[in-house]
């Protein structure tokens, strides 16, 4: 390249600059704090400065485990009827009957009382609802809605499949999902 065929500003010329650039693992950054993101194994965790074992997480194991049980023992206590399923505080585990709590238990190795459980609850059966499915499944826009169908076309489909479902799978079905209420397998037993 030739610099002469440049016409620059009266006294102006190009300074000579140094920049300092940080080497992570793989990258170069301007920045020591992004260098040393890249380069870390592990951070500490913000409650106990341990490592977290990971450096995605916040909190190491141990403040992990500590958070969710005053999560879970912040939550109200009912009592067990001994048919419910229960459900296995933070996982997605379900159980069915006594059986499989105590079988679960011994799996892991630990005491059934230690388990934090809680009493899930059954999942009722949606309501169908035509003016919904025809926006979301076929993007007919309610103001448009009635040249599709009438009021009482809508009422009619709406009242004939929930019927259908509700004669077919009845008013619950056997799906759960999480509660509101922990409780103690233990305290059942006494």
């Amino acid at each position: 390249m030739d610099v002469n065929n440049y016409i620059l500003p009266e006294g102006e010329i190009p300074i000579k600059e140094t920049l300092s650039l940080w080497k992570g693992k793989h990258h170069y950054f301007r920045d020591f704090d992004s260098a040393v993101v890249e380069l870390a194994q592990d951070i500490k965790c913000k409650d106990c400065g341990n490592p977290t074992g990971n450096k995605y997480y916040l909190l190491c194991e141990a403040c992990r485990n500590k958070k969710s049980a005053e999560k879970y023992f912040q939550l109200e206590y009912r009592e067990w009827d001994g048919e419910t399923p229960l459900w296995l505080y933070d996982t997605d585990i379900y159980f069915f009957s006594e059986e499989e709590v105590v079988d679960y238990a011994y799996e892991v190795d630990t005491e059934v009382a230690d388990l934090k459980l809680i009493i899930a609850k059954p999942l009722e059966t949606p309501y169908f609802d035509i003016e919904e499915f025809l926006y979301e499944k076929l993007e007919i826009e309610p103001e448009y809605m009635e040249s599709v169908i009438s009021d009482s076309e809508i009422e009619e489909i709406n009242d004939s499949i929930n019927e259908t479902i509700l004669n077919s799978i009845g008013k619950t079905l056997n799906v759960w999902a999480p509660g509101k209420y922990r409780t103690s397998f233990i305290n059942n037993k006494e």
